[in-house]
């Protein structure tokens, strides 16, 4: 698979935990309650060979799917069998190249174009993790680095080179995974690039933008202009905001999503701030928040079809 100049052969699993970890991790995950099952099934059909085994060997099978989808749900295990490939492409002429990466998981349904936040780069542990956990429920990810994060950081490009790298990224994206319909996104300060650029012309092939922690204003300075070019964004968004955001005031975030009527779904993420931790003394439910994210993104993906 191709992804601009780049040619670099897959590999399994996240960059910083070796392969043969994360196959058993990823085998925990997917065989656990049927390997159970099938070892206490042996014992009852050739050892013990009782009528009342069989209530049992239910019983059993029922515990067994029950403990996996629980390790799911709360982030225990996860299914970590994905492809994952580095690759480059060109930003913008002046600027140059950019690095990418694309993990995509064997039943991928949908392709999401996935920006980093201002101050942290593709590689960040939070990006790294929120690939991961779409991953896990059937969503490839296409990461990428805008140009002066490619650099090592410092200071950040005009708003239309960052905008000229959203288009790039999503024909990069399209190149490595065409048989994808697509997202486009990102965390933080990438989320409203994205947005920018759709709402100045309509990315291309793209059916919907997913906001992780939309920056509706700077810290302490409240205030929605941010979001008034949002009008101009003709596919549905989604929201998915931490109840702790100080970039985004829940006195503020919930009226320019009703402005914004069916285009717009605000998901609140309970005790979650910015960077998306949360309070688990106090948080209402014990769904780790990356895993409810991912859920999050594939229900309402799914409605979009």
């Amino acid at each position: 698979m191709r992804s601009g100049r780049g040619d670099l052969a897959p590999t399994v699993g996240a960059r910083a935990v070796p392969d043969e970890i994360r196959a058993s991790v990823s085998l925990l995950g997917l065989e656990f309650a049927n390997g159970l099952v099938f070892r206490f099934e042996i014992l009852t059909r050739f050892i013990w060979r009782s009528p009342r085994t069989l209530v049992v060997s239910v019983f059993v099978r029922r515990f067994c799917m029950s403990i996996t989808r629980y390790a799911f749900a709360h982030g225990i295990i996860h299914n970590m069998g994905f492809e994952q490939i580095e690759s480059k492409f060109i930003a913008t002429k002046e600027k140059g190249e950019v690095s990418s990466l694309l993990i995509r998981p064997k039943r991928a349904e949908w392709l999401l174009v996935l920006g980093h936040g201002a101050s942290t780069n593709m590689r960040h542990t939070t990006l790294q993790t929120i690939a991961e956990r779409l991953s896990d429920v059937g969503i490839a990810t296409f990461r990428y680095q805008f140009p002066y994060m490619e650099r090592g950081g410092g200071g950040r490009e005009s708003q239309a080179v960052a905008l000229e790298t959203v288009r790039s990224a999503v024909r990069a994206a399209r190149s490595a995974a065409s048989d994808l319909p697509m997202l486009v996104g990102g965390h933080s300060y990438s989320g409203r690039m994205s947005s920018l650029a759709a709402a100045e012309r309509p990315l291309e092939e793209v059916s919907g933008l997913v906001f992780f922690a939309f920056p509706l204003h700077p810290a302490g300075r409240l205030g929605t202009e941010r979001a008034e070019h949002l009008e101009h964004v003709s596919v549905p968004m989604l929201f998915l905001s931490g109840t702790r955001d100080k970039l985004a005031d829940l006195a503020l975030l919930p009226p320019v999503c009703e402005r914004l009527d069916k285009r717009a779904t605000l998901h609140l993420l309970d005790t979650a701030d910015h960077g998306f931790k949360v309070l688990k003394r106090s948080r209402k439910s014990d769904e780790d928040v990356f895993v409810e994210m991912a859920r999050v993104v594939k229900d309402w993906a799914e409605r979009l079809n």
